[in-house]
C-alpha cells in the first residue's frame, strides 16, 4: 500500500510597493497650545490725608486708569479750603490713576466778626471782635446822663444781651433823649405830655419816631399870634384810652387823634385805643408819623394852600405808609389803605372836601388820588422823587392869599385840575396800580 505523503507548501506572497506608494505609518499625537504670558496689572498708590479740622474718604492702591473719588469732610466749626496737590476747591475730587499721587485736604477754623456800636447817648461794654462759631458773647448798653436805653438794632430790649456767634453780625445800641420836649432844626418845639397808663415800650418808640421825623422833615417856625397857636411849637398829649380824660384841665373833653384846636390854640392829640396795644396794631406807631406830617403841612407856608382833602389827608396818610415801609418793612398801602372805590376814579372831586359821598376807610380813596397825581407827574417827565417833592414840598410852600385851587394847582403841577380828574378815569380803582417804589426813602424827598 502506497502511503501518501502530504507536504505542506507554504506560499509566501511578497507584496512590494513602488516608492511612490509608500506611506508613513499613522501615529497618535496630542497638540497643546502654548500659553500666552499672563498680563500683570500696573498699580499705583493714591495717598490721601486730612489736615487739622476734618477727615477724608478714599485712598489706597488701584489699577492704572481707574477713576477714584475722594471727599474731604470738615469737622463741626471748620470749613474746607482746598487741596494740597490740586488746585480744585471742590470737596469731592475725582482722580484718574496714572501714577503714584498724594493729596491733602485742608481746613480752617470758622470765625465770625461781631461789631458792636453805640448810637448817640450811650456806650457799650464791648466793641465785639472775631470769634469762633458757637462762642457766647455778652454785651451791655450803658446810657449816658439824660438818655435812656431804647433797644438793640436786632429789636432786643434788654440792655444786656447774650449772643451765640454763628454769623457775621453788626449790632447797635439805640438810646433816646429823656427830655419832655423836642426841638427841630428851625427851632420848632414839641412838648410831650404822657398819660400814666401808656406802655413804656410805646413811649420809647414814640420818642424814636419823633426823633426820626424831626431829623428828616423840618417844620418851619412861624410868627405866632398867641402862645399856643402851634406856629412855633406844639403840645402833644398822649394817653391810653382806658384813662378817660387825664388832660381835661388843658384840653377839655377833646379826644381821638388829631391836630385839634383853632387859630389861637392848637395841640396834637394821641388818644391811643387800648386794643391797639393789646393786639399790637401797627397803627399805634404810624399815627405818630401821620399827625406829625399835619404839623408840617400847616406850617410850610405863612398862608396854607387851598384845602384839597386828597392832598391834605391823602398826603399825610401816604406819608404814614412811606414811614412804615421804610422803618418797619410793612406795606400799609396794601394792608390798610386798599379799600379804594370807583368813586375815586369816576368822581375824584368828591374827595376835595369831607362829605357824605366822600366817606372812606383809612383815607383809601384820597391816598389813591394822591398817588395817581404822583404817577401823572412822572408821565410828564418827573422822576419819582421829583414828583413827590412837588406834592410834598412845592405845594405846601406855595400858599398865599387870594389864590384859587385851580390857579395854584396849575402853577405847581403844570396841568389843570380838570385835566387831572379826567386822567384819573383811565385808572382802575386799585391801590396796586399806583404804589410807589419800595426803595423810596423819605430822606430823598425832604432834602434841601
Amino acid at each position: 500500500m502506497k502511503k501518501s505523503i502530504f507536504i505542506p507548501i507554504f506560499l509566501v506572497f511578497i507584496f512590494s510597493c513602488s516608492p511612490d506608494e509608500e506611506t508613513s505609518a499613522p501615529t497618535n499625537t496630542i497638540q497643546t497650545k502654548t500659553p500666552e504670558p499672563e498680563t500683570v496689572a500696573v498699580q499705583y498708590t493714591l495717598t490721601v490725608s486730612a489736615g487739622l479740622g476734618g477727615s477724608i474718604t478714599g485712598g489706597g492702591t488701584f489699577n492704572e486708569g481707574k477713576e477714584v473719588t475722594v471727599t474731604a469732610i470738615p469737622n463741626e466749626g471748620y470749613r474746607f479750603t482746598g487741596w494740597e496737590g490740586n488746585s480744585s476747591t471742590n470737596q469731592s475730587l475725582t482722580i484718574t490713576i496714572n501714577s503714584n499721587q498724594t493729596y491733602k485736604a485742608l481746613f480752617e477754623l470758622i470765625t465770625y466778626t461781631l461789631t458792636v456800636t453805640a448810637g448817640e447817648g450811650g456806650t457799650v461794654s464791648s466793641e465785639g471782635g472775631t470769634y469762633e462759631g458757637g462762642t457766647e458773647v455778652s454785651v451791655t448798653a450803658n446810657p449816658t446822663s439824660g438818655y435812656q436805653f431804647l433797644k438793640w438794632s436786632n429789636e432786643s430790649q434788654e440792655s444786656t444781651i447774650s449772643l451765640t456767634v454763628s454769623q457775621n453780625l453788626e449790632l447797635e445800641a439805640i438810646f433816646i433823649y429823656e427830655a419832655l420836649s423836642l426841638t427841630g432844626r428851625d427851632k420848632y418845639k414839641f412838648y410831650y405830655n404822657f398819660g400814666e397808663n401808656l406802655p413804656q415800650q410805646w413811649v420809647n418808640e414814640f420818642r424814636l419816631i419823633m426823633g426820626n421825623l424831626n431829623s428828616t422833615v423840618h417844620i418851619t417856625t412861624r410868627d405866632r399870634v398867641s402862645l399856643k397857636d402851634g406856629k412855633s411849637g406844639m403840645n402833644i398829649f398822649a394817653w391810653n384810652s382806658i384813662e378817660g380824660l387825664p388832660f381835661q384841665s388843658e384840653i377839655g373833653n377833646a379826644g381821638g387823634t388829631c391836630i385839634c384846636g383853632n387859630e389861637f390854640v392848637r395841640y396834637k392829640l394821641l388818644e391811643m385805643p387800648n386794643d391797639e396795644f393789646i393786639y399790637e396794631y401797627i397803627h399805634r406807631y404810624s399815627v405818630i408819623a401821620y399827625e406829625y406830617f399835619h404839623v408840617y403841612q400847616i406850617n410850610a407856608s405863612i398862608v396854607e394852600p387851598p384845602y384839597l382833602k386828597y392832598l391834605m389827608e391823602g398826603g399825610a396818610a401816604t406819608f404814614e405808609s412811606l414811614y412804615l415801609q421804610q422803618y418797619y418793612s410793612f406795606n400799609y398801602f396794601t394792608n390798610d389803605q386798599k379799600n379804594t372805590t370807583d368813586l375815586a376814579t369816576n368822581s375824584p372831586a368828591f374827595f376835595e372836601t369831607f362829605n357824605d359821598q366822600g366817606i372812606e376807610i383809612n383815607y383809601a380813596n384820597s391816598v389813591f388820588i394822591f398817588l395817581t397825581l404822583v404817577k401823572e407827574l412822572q408821565k410828564r417827565g418827573d422822576t419819582e422823587i421829583q414828583a413827590f417833592k412837588r406834592v410834598y414840598i412845592d405845594w405846601w410852600k406855595s400858599g398865599r392869599n387870594n389864590v384859587s385851587k385851580e390857579t395854584l394847582f396849575l402853577e405847581v403841577f403844570g396841568f389843570s385840575i380838570s385835566d387831572f380828574y379826567e386822567s384819573i378815569g383811565s385808572y382802575s380803582a386799585d391801590i396796586n396800580t399806583v404804589l410807589p417804589s419800595e426803595s423810596l426813602r423819605l430822606q430823598d424827598i425832604f432834602t434841601d
